[in-house]
């Protein structure tokens, strides 16, 4: 975590958007990584708020993260505690002992929800300027090497995955033999009925350049 003072030029372009005046502010900066501790850990002290739109939230989010749009922030954050969790179904950040962290689509909105924040007394506020798409971006690419980390070769040649479904695993010469065959009967036939490639053509030009299954 970085802690960074923005400057109030900077603030200003943010915040026109959302009525709200410039000012000088302390926030902490939190990177893809600190994020997912935060957001694996669930720590009682930290609240992660996502200040997207509804329907922003509803499509993906960041786990362990509350909805709370920018739109109504300011109001949300000056309910009292018993309102607050009514609404949100979780305890109001503490303005002394609790640290909210931020974030958005791009770090824009969650720019301008820091101020709102620490305009409203809050002491330690966060903001996640790499917001949901660096979030989506980099979730995505863990998710696809732990997948692809699952198979691995056995004494036999064959790809043994670790996962359901495993047993038996993958012979990868019987399917480049198959492959071969059908890259043979490409030839006779280049196209189906209803003027699409076949299947059997896109394997053919895949064996014509030498590539086979790895």
């Amino acid at each position: 975590m970085l802690r960074q003072r923005t400057s109030a030029a900077t603030v200003a372009r943010h915040a026109r958007a959302f009525h709200i005046s410039a000012s000088w502010f302390r926030q902490i900066l939190y990177s893809y990584n600190d994020i997912k501790s935060v957001s694996k850990a669930s720590p009682a002290t930290k609240k992660i708020i996502d200040v997207r739109e509804p329907n922003e939230y509803a499509a993906g989010a960041i786990p362990s993260s509350t909805n709370i749009s920018v739109k109504s922030l300011q109001e949300a954050l000056s309910l009292d505690a018993p309102d607050f969790k009514s609404k949100f179904g979780i305890a109001k950040p503490s303005k002394e002992q609790d640290e909210v962290i931020f974030y958005c689509r791009s770090g824009v909105r969650s720019t301008a929800a820091a101020e709102i924040a620490e305009k409203l007394g809050y002491k330690q506020v966060g903001n996640y300027k790499g917001s949901w798409l660096d979030w989506s971006s980099k979730s995505e690419g863990e998710q696809a090497g732990e997948s692809s980390s699952q198979l691995k070769p056995g004494p036999d040649g064959k790809i043994q995955g670790v996962g359901e479904g495993a047993k038996g695993g993958i012979d990868l010469k019987a399917m480049n033999q198959r492959a071969h065959k059908e890259a043979q009967e490409a030839e006779a036939t280049p196209l189906t009925t209803d003027g699409k490639e076949s299947e059997s053509v896109k394997n053919g030009a895949e064996m014509k350049e030498g590539k086979k299954f790895q």
